[in-house]
């Protein structure tokens, strides 16, 4: 819970950097045990995204989740220190065509409070781009970018 920060670089098919952005994220405990994450993306030519998460623990070692841009529910599984989330993204609401799927391998190294992340985006089976981030969990006062410039 509380505060993290991500910076990530978004890649074309073939492998060639094309965008850079920068994430601000808080996450907080609801009633009944699930988790809130508020999600605001920062993108290099200066737009903005929010993005809200509500997980729920549905097993030891599965989860589900849904967010205001997610058709239907995120699976995902814990395993260890590893991670792995499914879902559906609605790019433009209301236009299924629009529609991508995300794969997103979540790796954090034991003793450090640093998550790096991979993500495939695929539309009809085919990978598009691919995403790598880092998170860093920050105090929850923190309000300067000496750590990720936006």
């Amino acid at each position: 819970m509380g505060h993290t920060r991500s910076w990530g670089v978004t890649e074309n098919r073939g492998g060639q950097p094309t965008s850079h952005f920068t994430t601000d994220s808080f996450g907080t405990r609801e009633a009944g045990g699930d988790v809130m994450i508020e999600q605001t993306f920062h993108y290099e030519k200066g737009r903005t995204q929010q993005r809200t998460w509500h997980v729920h623990r549905i097993g030891e070692h599965h989860y589900e989740a849904t967010a205001n841009d997610v058709v239907g529910k995120a699976h995902g599984e814990a395993q260890g220190n590893v991670f792995c989330w499914e879902y559906t993204i609605a790019v433009k609401p209301g236009n299924p065509l629009s529609h991508v799927h995300l794969r997103q391998w979540m790796y954090l190294p034991e003793g450090t409070d640093t998550m790096f992340t991979r993500v495939e985006v695929k539309k009809f089976g085919l990978i598009l781009q691919q995403i790598t981030e880092s998170f860093h969990h920050l105090p929850m006062d923190a309000k300067d970018d000496t750590l990720l410039s936006k």
